[in-house]
């Protein structure tokens, strides 16, 4: 991404239409439903007539600490009506620098209008701003902490080593050393001369003629990196090269012209007088191929294997359990968990899914379900979507009644029938105030597939039961729904 919404996402403005300028490709062609996404989250505000300053400050950071946590976002976003599952797929869009958390700026993706006054600050400050970033280069946090932009480079913002960064890499980058600035405008004060990507000549030109004026002498008599390690480099094949070989080399065998002391302090990031073939990677020469994999090559296929292997498994199992049961849900209450005990170990798992004839890996299965390690499994690993709305609408519930029989009788089953139609549930939903998909909780706590609840149906919540069941039942007559 060049962080201009070209390609990939990058700032408000083009996220505001999702129609790219002629000759890019914009978000709504490469990803629509992400692109749909954020324009159904902007619409729930523009009806309000809401700014990204109003959005920010009365809803995701009130508190005023300039940070909104994952929890934190989901939180407020389901409260607004939308699923879990879509809070967490627009959290994902927005958290750019994958730190689990949001700023403004991150959520400025969203394209809402600004302040005018805003606005207009950030107007008249962005050349000088720009100009002051080009100055800075990368601020002052990597250079304190690491000792230099190269070391900085190599240890805390190049963390794959392709040498270039991405928009969403940069900013995942500052985040890590420490850098709290605005991203975006030191973004484009570094990418201005670049298509779309930020390297180390962007932060260091002097550095990069360097290394680039001695990777260019090396490939002019050598083939791959491996050569120059054997001939000149390691000779006594110890597995290191010290300062003082380092030395000799550019000046005996390469009669390299360039400054050798500060090459030197940009291979040596760790300050150990010596470097490794691995260290020298970094130049950009191309290593010697080598025929078979390694034994460390072999386990990491093998463990990648695994696991996309129980993400099938697990894929596989659910929508056996929602063609068998019509909810993954009913299926745990009346078939794993007909006791209500909350919660299944491994052999008991195992049986029970080879009862209703399940064909799969279980051992996959198990380990992709109990990703916490406890030896159990709980209806919020086998369907964390509706563990998520049982909790929420438990929350609501909790808020006006002090138990589960005193939310039946006064509000869910007010005609004291014993069940609870949908109209009635709709009804109940209204005056609680709940924002969510009512007929879709209806049918994950309608375990009988009748069409109506019964008192013991939502147990499933968690609310604690009266010590008197039938004084709650008598309150609720005499005061009234």
């Amino acid at each position: 991404s060049n962080g201009t919404g070209e390609v990939e996402v990058g700032c408000a403005e083009s996220a505001k239409s999702h129609v790219p300028e002629a000759g890019t490709v914009g978000l709504e062609a490469l990803d629509p439903a992400a692109a749909k996404l954020l324009d159904e989250f902007r619409a729930v505000f523009a009806e309000r007539d809401m700014t990204l300053e109003d959005v920010w400050e009365r809803i995701f950071d009130p508190e005023g600490s300039g940070r909104c946590t994952r929890e934190a976002f989901c939180s407020r976003v389901t409260s607004l009506g939308w699923s879990f599952a879509k809070a967490k797929a627009l959290f994902a869009m927005l958290d750019i620098g994958g730190e689990q958390d949001v700023s403004m700026d991150e959520i400025e993706l969203v394209g809402l209008p600004r302040r005018v006054e805003a606005m207009e600050s950030t107007i008249s400050k962005h050349e000088a701003a720009m100009q002051k970033e080009r100055e800075r280069g990368v601020p002052g946090p990597p250079t304190r902490v690491y000792g230099g932009i190269v070391r900085a480079w190599r240890l805390g913002l190049d963390a794959d080593g392709d040498g270039r960064l991405t928009f969403h890499e940069f900013c995942a980058a500052c985040k890590k050393v420490g850098f709290r600035g605005r991203l975006k405008t030191l973004w484009r004060a570094l990418e201005a001369k670049t298509n779309g990507f930020v390297g180390l000549g962007d932060l260091d030109p002097e550095a990069f003629e360097i290394l680039e004026d001695f990777r260019a002498r090396l490939e002019e008599d050598y083939r791959t990196l491996d050569d120059v390690w054997e001939r000149i480099l390691d000779p006594d094949h110890s597995g290191k090269c010290t300062i003082d070989e380092f030395y000799k080399a550019c000046r005996d065998d390469l009669q390299w012209p360039g400054n050798t002391r500060k090459l030197w302090s940009y291979l040596d990031v760790h300050g150990r007088k010596d470097v490794t073939i691995g260290e020298l990677e970094f130049l950009g020469i191309r290593r010697r191929v080598i025929v078979g994999k390694t034994a460390k090559q072999n386990i990491l296929e093998r463990q990648e294997r695994d696991r996309l292997e129980a993400e099938a498994t697990l894929g596989k199992f659910r929508s056996f359990l929602t063609q068998r049961f019509g909810t993954v849900v009913r299926a745990w209450r009346t078939h794993f968990d007909p006791e209500g005990e909350g919660r299944l170990q491994f052999t008991e798992f195992c049986a029970r899914v080879r009862s209703l004839g399940f064909q799969g890996n279980l051992k996959a299965l198990w380990i992709s379900l109990d990703t916490d390690d406890t030896g159990y499994i709980e209806l919020c690993e086998i369907d964390p979507e509706a563990s998520h709305l049982f909790e929420q609408f438990a929350r609501l519930l909790g808020i006006f009644f002090d138990d589960l029989d005193s939310a039946w009788y006064c509000c869910l089953d007010t005609d004291f029938s014993g069940k609870c139609s949908l109209d009635e549930f709709h009804q109940c939903c209204q005056i609680l105030g709940y924002r969510g998909d009512s007929k879709a909780l209806f049918r994950l706590l309608d375990v009988t597939a009748e069409g109506t609840l019964r008192l013991d149906e939502f147990e499933v919540l968690g609310m604690q039961r009266a010590l008197c069941r039938e004084d709650a039942a008598r309150f609720a007559k005499e005061t009234g729904p």
